[in-house]
């Protein structure tokens, strides 16, 4: 390409960007420009959306309605789309490219370049430039220059959907983090930080140094040293006024950091409450347990207390019966108490090897019942600290 025509090629992307004022608007002026150059009479621009829908994103020379879309193998600009290829078109009835399409060519044209916009072997959209009867037709050297055109608009498009997806999964990060419940702090390598709105709460607004100063020391200090080390971090700190956080510290690299603090203080709370009322549960549980065994032995002591009132003479009897049945609730007593209380360990030197012979032949009978036979291999002394119940 001549040096003057590249000259031209840069004019045409010598625009804004489309942060500026937003695609469409940039694809209008450079839509113009292309136009101006190939002297076309009407011109426009498809772009397939995120459904892969052509859809009219920039029209010149002629209003275009903008809810029309191009499918591929429909009509002249579909079947451009799906040859992926320029076509040059004169005479769309005598064409060979497009027999069998009814590509529908309306009487004021009198040549058309069709061009798709491909990225990465996908079209994602078209660029159409038409002369009406009276101007001279299209050339084969027009329709390279407006490929090579076509490429550069290909790339710009191509780059402003990458940087809407950005854009859009920014904004989704973003908003998810915003709708965390725990306090998310990112320091940027510009000095900048961002918080979201549980950090917002967490320091009522407050910059970082002087919340950091107003901290208890067990939050403040480990945290700060966080911020000023290089190492990730991670801790469940404590404070005397029973508050608790989760605190979460990570370097990203070229100067940035990201700290994460979550208050575990009413998590903790309801966590000691539900175990409370467990205790209370398994407590009913037991007084229930305890009450049915207590039931049996006052049922014969009062049994017996009845027949000594009606026959005196069977008192000796009866009272060892009354006796044995209050020995009986003392022990369930005693029992009740050894298990509520802790146990009591009472460490002494034992032989490991005699507590397994001992259990072995406690159960030995049993054992050779159902057929299994125990062997015990062991130093016939092994000593351990333990308990020997």
């Amino acid at each position: 390409m001549a040096s003057g025509q590249e000259e031209l090629l840069w004019q045409l992307f010598d625009l804004p960007t489309h942060a500026d004022d937003g695609v469409s608007a940039t694809l209008d002026r450079i839509l113009q420009r292309v136009a101006t150059w190939f002297d076309a009479h009407s011109a426009s621009i498809f772009i397939a959306d995120p459904r892969g829908t052509m859809r009219c994103q920039a029209a010149h020379g002629r209003k275009l309605d903008r809810s029309i879309t191009i499918e591929p193998g429909i009509g002249i600009a579909g079947t451009a789309l799906e040859l992926r290829e320029s076509l040059l078109v004169l005479d769309p009835q005598n064409s060979p490219e497009l027999q069998g399409t009814h590509p529908h060519a309306r009487s004021e044209i009198g040549s058309s370049l069709i061009i798709p916009l491909v990225s990465d072997f996908r079209p994602i959209g078209l660029l159409n430039l038409a002369r009406s009867q009276n101007q001279t037709s299209f050339e084969d050297s027009d329709r390279i220059k407006a490929d090579a055109i076509a490429r550069h608009i290909s790339l710009a498009v191509a780059n402003w959907q990458h940087i809407e997806q950005l854009h859009s999964a920014h904004a989704q990060l973003e908003h998810a983090v915003s709708l965390l419940n725990v306090a998310v702090f990112l320091f940027g390598s510009d000095g900048d930080i961002y918080v979201n709105a549980a950090a917002q709460q967490l320091t009522n607004r407050t910059p970082i140094p002087d919340w950091l100063d107003g901290l208890p020391q067990e939050f403040a200090v480990p945290i700060r040293s966080a911020l000023q080390g290089e190492s990730p971090y991670q801790a469940q700190l404590s404070a005397p006024d029973g508050k608790t956080w989760k605190v979460q510290f990570a370097p990203l690299g070229e100067a940035r950091s990201l700290l994460v603090i979550e208050d575990l203080t009413d998590e903790l709370l309801a966590e000691q409450e539900m175990a409370r009322v467990r205790r209370l549960a398994e407590a009913g549980q037991m007084t229930a347990a305890i009450a049915h065994e207590i039931r049996n032995p006052l049922t014969g002591i009062i049994s017996a207390a009845q027949l000594v009132q009606s026959d005196p003479e069977q008192a000796p009897l009866l009272g060892q019966i009354i006796q044995e049945e209050a020995t009986k609730l003392n022990e369930l007593c005693n029992q009740f108490l050894e298990f509520a209380k802790p146990a009591q360990l009472r460490s002494t030197q034992v032989n490991l090897a005699a507590v397994a012979e001992h259990i072995v032949d406690l159960y030995r009978q049993d054992l050779t019942f159902k057929g299994i036979d125990i062997q015990i291999t062991a130093e016939r002394v092994c000593l351990a600290q333990a308990d020997q119940n």
